[in-house]
């Protein structure tokens, strides 16, 4: 099974649960004689314009990184919906043919990717790695640190 793995960014300048999740999860399946393939926002250029794809490698899996996700001045709305990111998105779902999608986390590369992957009849999986969904902070917690309910 050819599967696609979506999250809002990736090692190995990004380091923390969600992307050890994914490697971990990729590398299972892989094993077992799947073909796993990355797709992540890269935030340290999330601004920086056009939205472009580049692809490298990370332990032996190919890594697909969105740069430029973020243009605009509302960076919160194009989480939700960018059709740059959408149509980059895309075109990744037609060079790979995955016959499944799993996201990680939607951040940066927002949830519009969903009419990508429908129109191509994908059934998309989630699993859910932190609070992001609920809350801007993804923590459930406010800017001095205090809980957020």
């Amino acid at each position: 099974m050819r599967i696609v793995f979506l999250l809002h960014q990736f090692l190995p300048r990004h380091f923390s649960g969600t992307e050890q999740l994914t490697l971990k999860l990729a590398h299972a399946l892989r094993s077992r004689g799947h073909h796993p393939v990355i797709v992540a926002a890269e935030p340290l250029t999330a601004r920086d314009g056009p939205t472009r794809v580049e692809t490298d490698e990370v332990e032996g899996l190919r890594v697909h990184r969105i740069h430029g996700a973020r243009l605009g001045p509302d960076w919160f709305d194009q989480d939700i919906m960018s059709p740059a990111v959408e149509g980059a998105i895309g075109r990744i779902l037609d060079e790979e043919k995955p016959d499944i999608v799993h996201v990680h986390h939607f951040a940066i590369l927002g949830a519009g990717f969903l009419r990508e992957a429908a129109s191509r009849g994908l059934p998309v999986v989630f699993t859910a790695t932190d609070f992001w969904w609920i809350c801007p902070m993804s923590r459930q917690e406010l800017p001095d640190g205090s809980i957020c309910s």
